[in-house]
């Protein structure tokens, strides 16, 4: 999946005039806030490693580590088995399979969304002049019915709450959903008016 998200951002010398990271230096002076899902790439590792969302299926050492070499590729053997090394160190605490599905799910979120936001974070600090930096990890667990009761929030969960829809299809929602929303407003608003 990784290899084929057609919506990422193109270097075409037009839209973007340069690679990102070398233009941070043009918001020197704007405030900026980058947000993650704590289970961001949940819905990506359900593509990728369907057994996550199957009570009856089993993530094994070798589905892991097949998954961890596809996406270390640049980094060859010796980075994949360091990668590996470092996600499954709690399997030997805790070796339960819901352990294991989070594993898979902490590796896509790092990967596709965290590290990349860290990265943009960082070069926003180090290029800011009078601009702040903000951040946030969204941790409201996820509403559909059909993901398994340990996910967390999964890509873009929290878009439902900046914007509202907690009010706008009160049925659907519990009163601690809309007070999650509030807070969402509240601080998405007042970044906006204030940074």
């Amino acid at each position: 999946m990784l290899h084929y998200l057609g919506f990422l951002p193109v270097i075409d010398g037009d839209f973007i005039p340069d690679d990102p990271v070398n233009l941070y230096a043009n918001a020197a002076d704007i405030d900026y806030i980058a947000g993650t899902n704590n289970m961001d790439g949940h819905i990506f590792a359900s593509i990728d490693m369907p057994a996550i969302n199957k009570d009856k299926q089993e993530v094994t050492e070798e589905d892991f580590f097949r998954l961890v070499s596809g996406l270390t590729i640049t980094k060859g053997l010796r980075g994949a088995k360091t990668t590996f090394d470092v996600y499954t160190e709690s399997w030997a605490q805790d070796p339960s399979q819901e352990n294991k599905k989070k594993t898979v799910v902490d590796l896509e979120t790092d990967i596709l969304f965290l590290v990349p936001t860290e990265i943009a974070l960082a070069q926003h600090r180090a290029n800011a002049r009078s601009a702040k930096t903000y951040t946030y990890l969204f941790s409201h667990p996820s509403r559909m019915p059909t993901y398994p009761k340990w996910v967390g929030a999964d890509h873009a969960d929290d878009i439902q709450y900046v914007f509202g829809k907690p009010f706008a299809t009160p049925l659907g929602y519990r009163p601690q959903d809309r007070t999650v929303s509030k807070t969402m407003i509240a601080y998405w608003t007042n970044f906006a008016k204030t940074g």
